[in-house]
């Protein structure tokens, strides 16, 4: 009950999206993994895009997110020649696995398919927040105000940097 009114405004200007990860995935290589650091608690916005030529129907691309036991957070599934989008994942700071298999048909030859995930941050450390432990910045750099220092070596500002596995 009550009044109430919604204005909304659409501009032309596009979304500043980066590209987390890209690759190919192919029969003899249907998965590859990436660590993925998140530096501070954020909310993230994915894409993921798959594309293949003469794909067989039913050709995809699976993005798993997993935390440090293992757990899976978030999961996307693009089929080739689409790009899909899902809700926005808030993500707490520490240490993430981020893997991409290649799916096909049923009983078919296993596709070759090209990936790409793309997204950004959209949350800014705004207001009042609860002391919670859990999600205070992790992997700060001792010797560089506002840097990051991350298990791999990385050294750099970026509170969510993204690298492909050595295993």
């Amino acid at each position: 009950m009550g009044n109430y009114a919604l204005d909304a405004a659409f501009g032309t200007a596009a979304a500043n999206l980066t590209t987390f990860a890209s690759g190919g995935l192919q029969a003899s290589s249907p998965q590859q993994s990436y660590n993925f650091y998140v530096g501070e608690s954020q909310l993230f916005q994915f894409l993921l895009s798959a594309s293949g030529v003469g794909a067989p129907a039913g050709s995809a691309v699976e993005m798993t997110i997993k935390d440090k036991d293992g757990n899976v957070v978030y999961t996307l599934t693009s089929a080739a020649g689409d790009t899909v989008s899902s809700n926005a994942l808030l993500l707490t700071p520490g240490a993430y696995s981020l893997s991409f298999t290649v799916l096909g048909p049923p009983g078919g030859p296993g596709p070759t398919l090209a990936y790409s995930l793309m997204g950004e941050s959209i949350s800014d450390p705004i207001g009042a927040v609860v002391n919670d432990p859990t999600t205070q910045p992790v992997y700060t750099s001792p010797t560089t105000p506002g840097g990051y220092l991350y298990p791999n070596g990385v050294s750099t500002t970026s509170s969510y940097p993204i690298a492909p596995t050595t295993s």
